[in-house]
């Protein structure tokens, strides 16, 4: 058996990094019926069968994502516009929520410094306690600093269309060119990438490239567990057990927030944000 890294996944046929060559392959029936489908990012046993390879076997995640389907990410960066589109403080703490739910290392990084500086946007996160980087794929500011972290890893990417995150994998290698699209009259993005693929990284590590949180879903996460998404919050012990952090007296969050240590921005996304998980979950 051989092991290796799936990077791309289209139609039943996967494309496995092996020793740095690339095979294709199919999944055996046995994996199929176990109801494990194989996504980018799987470390996987490969078996040679004539002069095709087979995935014998999914080796155990560490994490995966639903959508997009991408396992054993070591971090995710948060790709955010510093304008074109004008960047939206609940979007990305809505998305910010969801990753800290499922307990993945985050990098915010602002893009379009050329058009924008972004640095009003960003001290928000990096009052929040983010790692920060402010980059230009136009005049590619800030690329060396985001190859310095991503070395040696596997990176995830997020944000919404529009925002560049296929122009940042161009600037990082642009040996990918990576299909990018403009943005309209009404300034809006579009989505560009139309296929998850796993990219190996000359410098070591591999790049997800992923059609993006079309759909950033935080259904799933319990009202009572919201505050724990917000890293600036999360430690705070209140007076009440069960603390809303909405209106109680001697509430840890509410004192942290008067006193300026915790954003209006953030917290107004907290406000709303469990306000949605209330009406849904009423009990």
């Amino acid at each position: 058996m051989m092991e290796g890294v799936i990077i791309q996944g289209v139609g039943g046929i996967y494309k496995v990094s092996v020793d740095g060559k690339i095979v294709d392959a199919i999944a055996r029936g046995r994996i199929k019926k176990e109801g494990i489908k194989p996504v980018i990012g799987d470390r996987v046993c490969l078996e040679k069968e004539a002069d095709s390879f087979a995935v014998a076997k999914i080796l155990e995640r560490k994490n995966c994502l639903i959508r997009p389907a991408v396992a054993n990410i070591d971090q995710i960066i948060v790709v955010i516009a510093a304008t074109q589109p004008d960047p939206s403080f609940k979007q990305t703490d809505k998305l910010l929520v969801m990753l800290e739910y499922a307990d993945y290392p985050i990098i915010v990084c602002i893009n379009k410094t050329d058009l924008e500086n972004g640095e009003a946007f960003g001290a928000v996160y990096e009052k929040a306690g983010y790692p920060v980087y402010y980059v230009s794929t136009a005049e590619h500011t800030g690329i060396d600093a985001l190859k310095d972290i991503m070395k040696g890893k596997v990176t995830a990417f997020a944000g919404c269309s529009g925002v560049g995150k296929s122009s940042l994998v161009n600037a990082i290698d642009p040996a990918y060119a990576l299909e990018t699209g403009a943005v309209g009259k009404i300034k809006r993005g579009r989505h560009t990438t139309t296929h998850a693929k796993l990219l190996p990284l000359k410098f070591g590590g591999f790049i997800a490239d992923t059609p993006g949180f079309s759909v950033v879903d935080i259904t799933h996460i319990p009202k009572e567990s919201l505050y724990q998404c917000f890293p600036e919050m999360r430690n705070l012990q209140c007076r009440f057990t069960g603390c809303s952090h909405t209106n109680e007296p001697g509430c840890a969050v509410l004192e942290k927030y008067h006193a300026g240590e915790i954003s209006k921005e953030r917290y107004d996304s907290y406000l709303a944000l469990y306000t949605e998980l209330a009406a849904l979950h009423k009990y």
